[in-house]
C-alpha cells in the first residue's frame, strides 16, 4: 500500500457531559447551638477493636446489657467495643447517656445530655414503707444528753388519720402496732413503744409503765432531755423547743420535706385523766377510732414546744403521731403481763 501524506488536524469537538448521579451538597446548618461542648473533638467509636487490642478484664462485659456509669468518656471509649448492642452507658464527666446501636461497627448515639438541666429533688414518702430503714448516726455535739435510764419520745415517720389505721389495725391497737413496727425496723429490738394517745375509756396517764412514771427522764431520739419525768410531761407539757423531736429515722420532723418553711407542725393530742374528769366529752375522735370529717379531735403544734395546745381539728386530717417507750429498755420489767397499760 502506498504511503499517503498525513491529513490535516480536525476541529475540536463539543465537550461531553457526565451523568454520574451525584449532585452538589448543600451547606450544613445542623448541630447544637450554644452548646458548652461545641467544637470539642472526641475519638469516633466506629470500628470494633481486634481481640489483640482488648484490655484485660473486658471480656466480662460482652454478655452484660445493664446500664453502666463510666468515670470519663475516655474510659467509655476504651471498653465500648466489648459492650453488646443495646447497651447504655452514662459518662460522669460529660453527663451524657449513650446507646449502642450497631455492634459490628461499634456505633453509638447520644440519648440524652444533662449538662444544661437542673436536677430535680424528689420528696420523702409520707406513707408506711414496706422496706426497712437504717437509723443515722447521732450528731457529734449534743446538749442535755441523758446517759442513764430514759424514755424516748419519737414520732412516726409518716402521718396518720384520726382512727390511727395501720396495717388492718385501728385505734390504740393500730397506733401501738405502728410504733412498735417502726422501732423494730430501725433496730430498737429491746424497746417497747406505745402510741402517746388514749383509747375510748383510757387516758394518757397509763401509757407508761407505773414503775417508770416519776423518776425516769423523757428524751428525744438522740437522748436529749425533754422532761425530767413522765409525770412532769403530763402536768406541764412544755419543753425547750430548741431541742427537736425526731422520727424513727433520726430526722427532725421540722426537716420533713412537707414541713420545711412551715410555722406549725400539728400532732394528735391525747386526753389526760384530769381532762376526763373535768370535761367528760372532750373531743378525741371517739378514742381515736373514727376518721369521719364530721367528728373532731385535738391537735398541738410541736414547733411551739408544748404537747397540750388543745386545738380542735377534724378527724379526717392526717397528723404527726408521737410514740413513747413504755419503760426503759434496760429495766427489769420483763414480764409480758407488765406490757399492758396499767
Amino acid at each position: 500500500m502506498a504511503n499517503l501524506p498525513p491529513g490535516q488536524r480536525g476541529e475540536k469537538g463539543e465537550p461531553g457531559s457526565c451523568d454520574c448521579g451525584g449532585g452538589g451538597g448543600n451547606d450544613g446548618t445542623g448541630g447544637r447551638q450554644n452548646s458548652p461542648r461545641a467544637g470539642r473533638t472526641r475519638p469516633q467509636l466506629l470500628r470494633r477493636q481486634s481481640g489483640m487490642d482488648r484490655q484485660p478484664g473486658t471480656d466480662m462485659l460482652m454478655n452484660s446489657a445493664s446500664v453502666r456509669i463510666m468515670d470519663s468518656y475516655k474510659s467509655f471509649s476504651d471498653v465500648s467495643y466489648a459492650l453488646q448492642e443495646g447497651a447504655i452507658v452514662f459518662t460522669a464527666d460529660e453527663k451524657e447517656l449513650f446507646l449502642k446501636i450497631d455492634h459490628q461497627l461499634n456505633e453509638w448515639i447520644s440519648v440524652a445530655s444533662y449538662i444544661e438541666k437542673r436536677p430535680r429533688r424528689m420528696p420523702f414518702p409520707t406513707t408506711p414503707s414496706a422496706g426497712s430503714t437504717r437509723a443515722p448516726q447521732a450528731p457529734v455535739f449534743l446538749s442535755n444528753v441523758v446517759y442513764g435510764p430514759k424514755l424516748r419520745l419519737v414520732a412516726l415517720p409518716y402521718l396518720l388519720p384520726g382512727d390511727l389505721y395501720y396495717k388492718s389495725g385501728s385505734s390504740i391497737l393500730g397506733g401501738d402496732y405502728a410504733c412498735q413496727d417502726a422501732a423494730q425496723k430501725v433496730g430498737m429490738t429491746r424497746s417497747y413503744f406505745k402510741v402517746f394517745l388514749n383509747g375510748m375509756y383510757s387516758s394518757l396517764d397509763t401509757v407508761v409503765h407505773r414503775t417508770q412514771r416519776t423518776a425516769v427522764p423523757v428524751v428525744n431520739y438522740y437522748g436529749q432531755r425533754l422532761f425530767n419525768s413522765f409525770e412532769e410531761m403530763l402536768n406541764n407539757g412544755n419543753w425547750n423547743n430548741r431541742i427537736a423531736i425526731q422520727d424513727f429515722g433520726g430526722k427532725d420532723i421540722a426537716q420533713w420535706t412537707e414541713n420545711i418553711g412551715r410555722k406549725e407542725i400539728l400532732a394528735w393530742q391525747g386526753v389526760r385523766r384530769s381532762q376526763r374528769l373535768s370535761e367528760p366529752f372532750t373531743p378525741d375522735c371517739e378514742g381515736f377510732s373514727n376518721r369521719d370529717k364530721l367528728k373532731t379531735g385535738r391537735a398541738t403544734n410541736l414547733l411551739s414546744g408544748s404537747l397540750f395546745q388543745s386545738r380542735e381539728i377534724t378527724c379526717d386530717s392526717r397528723l404527726v403521731v408521737l410514740c413513747i417507750e413504755a419503760f426503759d429498755e434496760n429495766s427489769d420489767t420483763l414480764n409480758p403481763m407488765d406490757y399492758r397499760r396499767k
